[in-house]
């Protein structure tokens, strides 16, 4: 399904990753100088701008919310 997102949000847990602070969150292996990931904000409401063809629950432009996952960086 690809959404068109209208907003996004950004929780505490999302800020505290992002920033690095407490510094012990670097230690963890979420970067030391910078995030590995640059986008963490996950959760997103907006309008299905097109489905696959086994998807059935959602048509497309029908609204949605959703917490998505970040792509998978392994093979």
């Amino acid at each position: 399904m690809l959404i068109r997102v209208h907003a996004a949000s950004v929780d505490p847990g999302v800020w505290h990753l992002t920033t690095g602070q407490p510094y012990v969150i670097r230690a963890l292996g979420f970067g030391l100088r910078a995030p590995k990931t640059r986008v963490r904000g996950m959760d997103v409401a907006g309008r299905a701008d097109a489905v696959g063809p086994d998807v059935t629950r959602f048509p497309p432009s029908s609204c949605t919310v959703t917490a998505s996952r970040p792509p998978s960086t392994s093979p």
